[in-house]
């Protein structure tokens, strides 16, 4: 009987380690495959991801951008490259999940016009490396210039007067192009394109009643250069 109980107590711790062994297996099986679920975002993710915004999405030379991105681990280093010309490093904080980026920088003068493409790479939420990619358009400040043959006009002989507009860029190089208008209020007084960055215009017989306006020119800007306004005071008596 002695010999039986032996027996059957073997078989049974026997058949208790095979089962913990298996369950063992198991636990570690999941644990590889899984990278920490619970910390990606959003929750339950197998894999990380995130986002990255730059404000403004067109950027001026030697203005202030803004960036955000979030889905990095909490207390990150995150390197940061602008157009290939400029790199800094920031540190992700936490707001609840995931880690998150909000730094602001100053556009490089050299910058080139046109599409700039900016990265942040750091340690993801799931503990890999994240590398998130933004695209702003990149532009030149512009500075007009309107000037006025005359302050004082008559009514009905307005055609005296000479509008001018110079367009000019904040950094030397390219010459502006585009178009220019010159309008009171919602009346538009005339519309011109740009040669070498200059243009004028006349006005109208009659266009405005005896007055005093804001006459204003407005540049629309172009794919490498930023829009731009001036304004002047015309005086029209009767």
């Amino acid at each position: 009987m002695v010999s039986l109980r032996l027996t059957v107590r073997a078989s049974v711790v026997s058949v208790l380690l095979a089962s913990l062994a298996v369950v063992g297996s198991g636990v570690m099986a999941s644990g590889t495959a899984s990278a920490s679920p619970s910390t990606c975002y959003p929750l339950g993710s197998t894999s990380c991801t995130g986002t990255l915004t730059a404000v403004p999405s067109i950027a001026i030379r030697g203005g202030t951008v803004t960036l955000t991105g979030k889905g990095f681990a909490a207390a990150a280093a995150v390197r940061v490259n602008v157009c290939n010309i400029k790199t800094f490093t920031t540190t992700a904080f936490n707001e609840a999940l995931p880690g998150r980026i909000d730094v602001s920088f100053k556009m490089p003068d050299s910058t080139p016009l046109g599409p700039c493409k900016i990265t942040a790479t750091g340690r993801g939420a799931n503990k890999q490396t994240l590398t998130l990619t933004t695209t702003v358009t990149v532009k030149s400040a512009t500075e007009t210039v309107l000037t006025l043959s005359r302050t004082k006009v008559t009514y009905g002989n307005e055609q005296v007067e000479l509008m001018s507009v110079k367009v000019s860029p904040e950094f030397r190089g390219l010459t502006p192009t585009g178009k220019v208008t010159i309008a009171e209020g919602r009346t538009t007084l005339c519309v011109f394109t740009l040669s070498s960055g200059k243009g004028s215009c006349g006005l109208t017989p009659k266009k405005l009643q005896a007055g005093t306006y804001n006459i204003v020119a407005t540049y629309g800007g172009s794919l490498k250069f930023a829009g731009s306004y001036a304004k002047k005071v015309l005086i029209v008596v009767k």
